[in-house]
Parts: structure tokens; sequence; C-alpha cells
């Protein structure tokens, strides 16, 4: 099913009300994925510079499924200039990405993050640059939190892209791990 990211004017809190409103009177059970509330990257500059300024936005940014947005479109096609909302764009979702990278010093670690990116979900590529590096030091072995040198050493970055749900499953799962460090969730559109 195609997904959507709306951008609707008007004030930020009373849009995710209403949205949130129209969602659970449809009883439709439908998931809204809210951009800020997820790391997912605003589209436009302007919105990108008035995110890094933290200045109030009247654009709300959301994403939904199809049957949702139809659901939106046509409440605020018939009660919209009363309740001073408007969808100012329509985009269609073709996928996602994310850039992390991480870097630890035990073993145990290195084997937990490199078993994050394996078996990934069949609509989630890994990207070419990923190849994590080990070292091995064993001179150093010792009290390493203090040494100039670990005995053990892994680094990788990397690049995942593909289907934006199972995207955000590991997205999710990568924001739980203090070793990965993550950018926000960038979309690709039709």
């Amino acid at each position: 099913m195609s997904q959507y990211e709306l951008v609707i004017e008007g004030h930020e809190d009373f849009v995710k009300g209403f949205i949130r409103g129209i969602v659970a009177g449809s009883q439709s059970g439908a998931t809204v994925l809210f951009n800020n509330e997820h790391d997912i990257s605003r589209t436009t500059l302007g919105e990108k510079i008035k995110e890094f300024f933290d200045a109030p936005s009247t654009h709300t940014h959301l994403i939904v499924d199809e049957s949702t947005t139809s659901l939106i479109e046509d409440v605020l096609n018939s009660e919209g200039e009363k309740l001073k909302l408007k969808i100012v764009s329509k985009l269609t979702v073709v996928s996602a990405s994310f850039k992390f990278k991480y870097k630890a010093y035990a073993e145990n670690y290195g084997t937990m993050l490199k078993g994050i990116f394996e078996n990934l979900p069949a609509s989630v590529t890994l990207s070419d640059d990923y190849a994590p590096k080990e070292e091995f030091h064993p001179e150093s072995k010792g009290a390493e939190a203090y040494a100039p040198e670990h005995n053990y050493v892994i680094k990788a970055k990397g690049t995942l892209s593909g289907d934006l749900d199972a995207l955000l499953e590991l997205y999710t799962r990568c924001h739980k791990e203090p070793l990965i460090r993550i950018e926000n969730i960038e979309l690709v559109f039709e």
C-alpha cells in the first residue's frame, strides 16, 4: 500500500490533535507518523532552516497510508476552511534511508554491532561502503580504559535504504544502541 507525506498548514498541536482524532474516529487502526516525532527529515530547505533554528513551524509533516490520506483529504476539503487547515503538499513516499556509524572497544560489542546489520529484511539494503574494520592489538591488553591504544577496535559506517516501515524498525533498534550514531531518516519521493 502506498504511503504519502502530507504537509498540512496550521498550528502544529492543533493539526496533530485533529489528525489523531480523524484516525481514532475512523477506527481504522492506521498509523500516523509525524516527521518530527520519528527523526524524519523535513523536505524543504525553508523547513530545514526553521528546524535548525527551532522556529515554530506553521507546517506539519506527516506520513500516512493511502486510505488515511483520502480520509484526511475528504475532511479537509469540507471542513478545512473553517478550521484554517489545508494540505499544501502531498508526495508519494517511494523509500527511505539513514546513515549510521559505530565504534567499539570490546570484541563482544563488535559481535553484537555486526549482528544488527546481518540478516536484514528483504526490503532493506545495506550500502556497499559498509565494511566493518576490526583491529586487534594484543600487546595493549590491560587497562584499556586509560590506555592510548585498545586491544580491540571495530569501526564501521554505512547507509540503510528501503521500505519505510522496515527501515523504521531498524532505525528504532539502532537508536536504542548507544554505540551507534545515526542521522535522521531521509525520504525518497516519486
